[in-house]
């Protein structure tokens, strides 16, 4: 009997994005392109302002890296990828070519250095949608672009694997990207607007967010089922789990709300 519970509501929040958990505080951390800000939001409630840069243009996805210290965000607009310091201090990993409108970033485990990227791309002649991985401070492999992928929106590591999840919120889809192969795991035309996924850290289940709803696909299954669908959601475009309880958290941009 799943129910969710606002931890904000409105302000400050403008146009909340996507949320990670932070193990250090306890809290989630949060990207607003309405505010060209990133904030936290206490597990209790309310929001405080983490950082704002005139840098900023449209913040998309958001990851801690993989030591767990500094967080990594894709700025859609700005064609950049920000890391940013406990402290507030934003600085560029990567500017421009080859990517495009970077929409979400995850890291390789084990690397600081090496980090994936989903690009949204754009029509001809600028590059298609793509997955990338970035292998050093300035070379880059594409695993994946073109069909299948048409507006891909989130990127994962499988838990306990090499492999990649990937959101495709057109077709509705969550792709297993195996470079080069890339399969369907699940989803179709009723889950289209589906932008993000979670692996549950109990069950290994994928957890996917988008539009009005929730939804459970249990690991090595077809099966999409509904956790909750309609009311209080509007728009999720975001979510993540917290791993001292297994809560899900996520971002509804549209309410300017964190459940």
């Amino acid at each position: 009997n799943p129910f969710a519970t606002p931890l904000v509501f409105g302000a400050p929040l403008v146009t909340p994005y996507d949320v990670v958990y932070d193990p250090t505080s306890g809290g989630y951390i949060v990207t607003d392109p309405g505010a060209n800000a990133l904030w936290v939001v206490s597990p209790f409630g309310g929001a405080e302002l983490f950082v704002a840069d005139p840098r900023f243009v449209d913040l998309r996805g958001i990851a801690l890296d993989s030591a767990g210290t500094d967080v990594l965000v894709a700025d859609r607009g700005a064609n950049t990828i920000w890391r940013i310091t406990r402290d507030g201090v934003v600085t560029v990993v990567h500017f421009g070519a080859p990517l495009f409108r970077p929409v979400d970033v995850s890291p390789v485990t084990g690397s600081t250095l090496e980090f994936y990227v989903v690009d949204e791309g754009g029509p001809p002649p600028n590059p298609p949608p793509r997955v990338l991985r970035r292998t050093s401070a300035t070379a880059w492999t594409v695993l994946a672009e073109g069909p299948p992928l048409v507006i891909p929106s989130a990127v994962r590591e499988e838990s306990g694997t090499s492999d990649l999840l990937v959101v495709d919120s057109s077709p509705g889809a969550v792709f297993l990207l195996q470079s080069p192969n890339i399969s369907t795991i699940a989803g179709g035309p009723q889950n289209t607007g589906v932008k993000d996924v979670v692996q549950d850290i109990f069950t290994d289940d994928y957890i996917l967010a988008g539009g009005t709803n929730l939804w459970r696909v249990p690991r090595g299954t077809p099966a999409v089922i509904p956790i909750i669908s309609g009311p209080p959601f509007v728009k999720l475009t975001g979510i993540t789990q917290d791993w001292s309880d297994g809560t899900y958290v996520v971002a509804d941009f549209d309410l300017a709300a964190i459940f």
